[in-house]
């Protein structure tokens, strides 16, 4: 799942039209269906972009990014393989709850309570890790052992799922740290 940046942060409607910098400022129909609003005469930097015909909200593509990530409540990861240990993080933003368990060679399960701010910096670097933008799957044909990894992603009443077979996204490493910094355990 992208984030669909037409999607109004301010209301979830999708009756949406572009903004086109011009004279003058009301919505017109291109003909096909295709409409947009004029923005007025001068380009603003970071102005909006798109303008919601619903409830009249404007932004840009930052603010529906920064809006999406808003509303992440849960992030459950788990890594491992057909041999050795499996990792797995379960971890409750809104409820300031992290759960951290290894099975397999070993088994161990550790509870711990977050700040507030430590689950908004999480927010803030699973942005920079562009994990929404992640495909769904990431799998290596004809490898049938190895390592597999699940994330689940709570964004409201939606969950997105992205998943991989011996393949990763560029930023997996970069997750994999971040994971172990906020658990204080391992992941990987």
């Amino acid at each position: 799942m992208a984030v669909n940046i037409k999607k109004c942060p301010a209301c979830g409607s999708i009756n949406t039209v572009r903004i086109i910098y011009g004279e003058p400022a009301n919505t017109y129909s291109l003909g096909k269906g295709e409409e947009f609003k004029l923005g007025g005469c001068c380009t603003l930097v970071d102005g909006p972009e798109l303008y919601c015909k619903q409830c009249e909200h404007q932004w840009n593509k930052e603010e529906a990014i920064q809006t999406e990530y808003s509303k992440i409540s849960r992030l459950k990861a788990s890594v491992g393989g057909f041999f050795g240990s499996s990792y797995t993080i379960d971890i409750q933003l809104d409820d300031l709850q992290l759960l951290w368990e290894v099975t397999g060679d070993v088994e161990e399960r550790k509870e711990k309570s977050l700040r507030r701010k430590t689950a908004d910096n999480l927010k803030a670097e699973l942005r920079m890790l562009d994990l929404l933008n992640w495909k769904a799957k990431y799998v290596e044909p004809g490898v049938l052992d190895g390592t597999h990894w699940r994330v689940e992603i709570q964004l409201g009443d939606r969950k997105v799922v992205k998943q991989g077979d011996n393949r990763f996204p560029k930023e997996w490493t970069e997750f994999c740290r971040v994971m172990r910094r906020v658990s204080g355990r391992r992941f990987s």
